[in-house]
């Protein structure tokens, strides 16, 4: 199976323009790549980008765990699907940071994500804070088994469920983990989960400060199947030198 690169444009860029002259330089470098390539841009973007680029995959950044309703501001996994995305990015520290999510509400969208057909790329993640308190495997335990307690009771069914390991403390600053600590704390999420859930449902991303210098550093590490990358994903540059 090809390892992943999916790139959250998160609230960027600026203008459709823009938007689209990302994603053809990204069309241009994944004709000479080995990697499959997501992009998951802003919603105001995606219907273009879908309709547009039909060679790259595409998923949300976010998404609500009702069909329909009254939830001014909502978007549903049925809207999603209906637009064409695979993917959906969901407990990104961002959004427990930012807007206050909850363990309890990430599973909800999971499950959304998951019944609706869709694969979901789910974030966790500890703070340098509990980092330095040796608190890592606690916190991420919890985080697993607090949202996906739902998903576990599919095990018998056919879905994906992407984990992406994200220290907060190396996101957006240039901090990046180690590979020999990502690739130990991968392997012990998947020790975790593969009491629950079959291999065959699991991929294991990593994701924080990725770019073109250590893309290629993670992705030869066999238990890690791709990356998330944020702010390089904007600069046509290290896409280029990132799909090469």
């Amino acid at each position: 199976m090809k390892k992943m690169v999916v790139f959250n444009w998160k609230m960027n860029p600026g203008s459709k323009n823009e938007a689209k002259r990302l994603a053809e330089a990204v069309r241009e470098a994944k004709k000479n790549s080995n990697f499959k390539v997501v992009i998951c841009p802003p919603f105001v973007y995606l219907e273009n980008l879908i309709k547009e680029f039909k060679e790259i995959e595409f998923g949300a950044q976010n998404c609500f765990w009702e069909e329909k309703g009254s939830f001014t501001g909502e978007i549903s996994c049925k809207m999603l699907k209906n637009l064409g995305a695979r993917f959906v990015i969901l407990g990104h520290s961002e959004r427990r940071r930012y807007f206050k999510e909850t363990n309890e509400e990430i599973a909800k969208k999971t499950m959304s994500v998951i019944e609706n057909k869709l694969i979901p790329i789910f974030c966790i993640g500890e703070t340098l804070e509990e980092r330095k308190k040796n608190l890592t495997k606690k916190v991420l335990k919890n985080q697993l088994l607090s949202s996906l307690k739902e998903v576990f009771n599919l095990k018998f069914k056919n879905f994906r469920l992407i984990v992406a390991y994200e220290p907060i403390w190396a996101i957006g600053i240039g901090r990046t983990c180690k590979v020999e600590d990502a690739l130990e704390t991968i392997c012990y999420l998947k020790k975790i989960l593969l009491d629950f859930l079959p291999l065959s449902s699991l991929l294991f991303f990593y994701g924080g400060s990725i770019n073109s210098k250590n893309i290629f550093l993670f992705l030869k590490e066999k238990e890690i199947d791709g990356v998330l990358v944020g702010r390089a994903s904007l600069k046509e540059k290290e896409i280029i030198s990132m799909l090469s």
